[in-house]
């Protein structure tokens, strides 16, 4: 399945739009070895980051995020491509060329962030991560085992979290991430996710 755009991203100011089919992976990470782990960093502690930073996990790693010494991790984590900051299009480019996506920081604005990445259909891979947590409970089938697909990976290894991920299905990961969006925005339309909902989806994508 290729990488569905339905998520446009800052959600500072339009975001979590739903179905932008005309966006393309971001070009600098275009030509990156697959899988591509994307972490989002900024507010992220650094032991928190460390621990991306020194998981075992295959293909790239990418950190995206204000705030972080990027220059000064490059020289000690040449394997990873440190972007800096991206907003915007920008950002929803960099979820679009994703495999997994890896919230280092813990507050609302990672969580924000998580939606965004599902809603481009990644799954997620964490830690005991609050935020996540909160988001997608301990089995990433939703804070109450809820939903009929996995959209997210949680151990207290990050290693074993991303390789667990990358097995997840893309689209249930849309879906859901589609729902939550709209009810961060506070959408009436909110759609509840059945199996009808994913046969759809699949037909579409």
């Amino acid at each position: 399945m290729e990488h569905r755009s339905l998520n446009p991203a800052n959600a500072d100011q339009t975001a979590l739009e739903p179905f932008r089919p005309d966006l393309v992976p971001l070009a600098a990470m275009a030509e990156l070895h697959r899988p591509v782990t994307l972490c989002y960093a900024e507010a992220a502690r650094f032991e928190d980051l460390k621990e991306f930073l020194r998981a075992r996990i295959p293909g790239s790693k990418v950190v995206v995020g204000a705030g972080i010494d990027g220059e000064a991790l490059a020289m000690a984590f040449p394997e990873v491509r440190f972007l800096g900051r991206l907003e915007g299009t920008a950002l929803a480019q960099a979820y679009c060329a994703a495999d997994v996506f890896v919230p280092a920081a813990r507050d609302g604005r990672a969580q924000q962030r998580m939606i965004e990445a599902l809603a481009c259909g990644v799954p997620l891979a964490a830690t005991a991560n609050p935020a996540a947590l909160a988001l997608i409970g301990p089995h990433g089938r939703g804070t109450d085992s809820e939903l009929p697909m996995t959209v997210g990976a949680i151990d207290a290894d990050l290693s074993v979290a991303v390789h667990k991920a990358l097995r997840l299905d893309r689209l249930g990961a849309a879906v859901f991430g589609a729902r939550m969006a709209a009810r961060y925005l506070e959408c009436d339309a909110a759609p509840s996710i059945t199996e009808p909902d994913l046969l759809l989806a699949l037909d579409a994508a």
